[in-house]
């Protein structure tokens, strides 16, 4: 494992991505400074020296810096490439620089869940008030993606405002899991401070796999990550509101047997708020008799019209498609679960249903305008 830190692993990853690179475009490229690039560079070095990967970032007069590495090691660098790309892809990976004391923020006040004064934060954390509420600007900004606030009460502090599965939906984001069926190039911090380990991620990430299997339910390995990930997470977030009551769903997921297993007992409540997640991460295939939306299928298939002139109607399995995915955008949003990753369930194979993908993000944009807030 190469313990390296998200800055180090963006110019790792730049430098991966050409042959060579002057060190004003790498100034350019990864916004630091030419310090900050030297600092870093050499401490890349320095982490290679003491691992399996034999090779060093050098600078050739002339040409700028590159990463050299024996024609032996060719392998071990596509993989490494491969990591990288995965890593940055994640959006707090690319995002935060700060990474660990931000995403200690974040769970602190979404596990917390009560009022938190600055103060005694900052003495927590071991920082400045004025580097606490720099990150919490961070925060702040991570958390409205989710329509979640910090909520301020004089005298008494800080707490979370949102609806219940968007706090999950951010919690289960920032767990920071990059790839699952291969060994980790870079360290992940997971969330061991609630007892998380990969060990019981992955354990549960296999039962899940093999439930949905038995039971020939359509869900994508992405899914499965989350699904595994709020089962990992239940213990810790539990759910007593008695608002949830309002909700009314007929769905039964097939995750019972797996939640005996693991010996966790759902109040009413924590149930339906399972079921509506299991439906989120459901292949929309599997939704087509979750027809509640047909005011926005409507409106979806006038704006196509109008902006591409086809009538969706004459393709029959176009216009189930469609109205799968409707009916999927709408859920998610009427429950707030929102996922900042590429909608997995867009990526069909069929190619009829290709021919229009580039228009759906032009009706999200017309959902979310008309709405003024946003799901994807």
């Amino acid at each position: 494992m190469l313990n390296l830190e998200t800055r180090q692993i963006q110019i790792l990853s730049i430098l991966l991505g050409q042959d060579y690179i002057s060190l004003e475009q790498l100034i350019a490229l990864g916004h630091f400074s030419q310090n900050t690039i030297l600092s870093e560079i050499h401490d890349i070095n320095d982490v290679f020296k003491n691992s399996d990967f034999h090779c060093q970032i050098i600078n050739h007069r002339g040409k700028g810096y590159t990463l050299q590495y024996e024609p032996s090691q060719k392998q071990m660098i596509q993989k490494l490439k491969k990591h990288c790309h995965l890593y940055l892809s994640i959006p707090n990976h690319s995002t935060v620089s700060n990474y660990e004391r931000v995403i200690y923020l974040l769970r602190y006040f979404i596990y917390q869940r009560q009022n938190i004064k600055s103060e005694g934060l900052a003495q927590k954390m071991s920082v400045s008030l004025a580097t606490l509420n720099k990150d919490l600007r961070i925060v702040r900004n991570i958390l409205s993606k989710y329509h979640i606030t910090i909520e301020s009460v004089p005298y008494y502090g800080m707490h979370l405002k949102g609806q219940e599965l968007s706090i999950r939906s951010c919690f289960i984001d920032y767990c920071d899991v990059y790839i699952i069926n291969e060994e980790n190039i870079f360290p992940q911090y997971f969330m061991e401070q609630f007892d998380l380990t990969y060990e019981k991620f992955f354990r549960i990430y296999d039962d899940i796999r093999t439930i949905l299997i038995q039971q020939n339910i359509g869900v994508d390995e992405f899914g499965i990550r989350r699904l595994a990930l709020y089962i990992l997470t239940l213990p810790i977030l539990s759910y007593h509101s008695q608002d949830i009551n309002e909700i009314e769903i007929d769905f039964q997921h097939p995750l019972k047997l797996l939640l005996h297993k693991y010996n966790l007992h759902l109040s009413l409540q924590e149930d339906t708020l399972l079921s509506i997640f299991f439906l989120s991460v459901l292949d929309i295939s599997e939704m087509k008799d979750y027809e509640k939306n047909s005011n926005e299928f409507h409106n979806c298939i006038r704006k196509l019209y109008e902006i591409s002139g086809l009538y969706i109607e004459l393709d029959s399995s176009l216009y189930v498609f469609i109205k799968q995915v409707v009916n999927k955008v709408v859920h998610c949003y009427q429950n707030g679960i929102y996922c900042y990753a590429v909608p997995q369930f867009l990526k069909e194979k069929n190619k009829k249903r290709n021919k229009l993908l580039f228009i759906f993000p032009i009706y999200y944009s017309f959902y979310i305008t008309k709405r003024n807030n946003a799901f994807i």
